[in-house]
């Protein structure tokens, strides 16, 4: 008599912001519990506690308050650099866990994942470029480009980003003033353009800070 399988755990983990707000510890419990994990974004700073989470299971997509600090890739030899994408930097601080700016991600048991990183930061004038603030918290606009023919080809069913497409901004159940402070940015208008290419079953995202979803026929 064969054991019954049990289907694959993905849990998908919002902001944590750190150990600043002392949510790193519970976050990785909660990854750990889980077969495999995604996080979407603003985890923080630093990174070293990652360790504790085997890569292959455990993901991370960027958001705006993470650490962006660049460091010149040592892996390029030329054209076609898996490392760097021929950038010739690399974001240094980020680890094995970060799934890069945008693409497919499938674990196994799964379906495929099409995850886009970055934000655009409201308090950037509280914060200190290089410190806490790192101007590639958005995607260049060539690479957004490149982001919306990846989605294109996709056309994946589930999406993971940090923030959500400019349309559905003003479906989030947040306060109107604090709404009308968000302009167009270059990230929601690259995930507005991927929504009118192709609208998924489910867009999971973070960025806002509340409890809420919502069914868009």
């Amino acid at each position: 008599m064969k054991s019954p399988q049990t289907q694959p755990c993905l849990r998908v983990i919002g902001d944590v912001h750190g150990m600043r707000h002392g949510n790193m510890h519970e976050y990785l419990r909660l990854a750990a519990a889980a077969q495999y994990s995604l996080q979407v974004g603003d985890l923080g700073f630093e990174y070293e506690m990652l360790s504790q989470l085997n890569a292959d299971h455990h993901r991370v997509v960027a958001g705006n308050h993470d650490n962006y600090t660049r460091q010149t890739c040592l892996a390029c030899t030329g054209a076609g650099c898996n490392s760097c994408g021929d950038r010739g930097w690399i974001f240094g601080k980020q680890t094995a866990h970060f799934l890069g700016d945008y693409g497919l991600w499938q674990p196994p048991g799964f379906q495929p994942i099409f995850f886009a990183r970055g934000a655009w930061s409201i308090d950037l004038g509280k914060r200190l470029i290089g410190v806490n603030w790192w101007d590639d918290e958005e995607l260049s606009y060539p690479n957004c480009l490149q982001a919306i023919e990846s989605y294109r080809a996709a056309k994946a069913d589930f999406v993971v980003s940090h923030t959500v497409p400019s349309s559905l901004v003003p479906l989030v159940p947040i306060r109107r003033s604090v709404d009308e402070r968000f302009p167009q940015t270059r990230t929601s208008a690259m995930l507005q353009n991927m929504w009118d290419i192709h609208q998924p079953k489910v867009w999971v995202f973070g960025h806002w800070h509340v409890d809420w979803d919502e069914t868009i026929i």
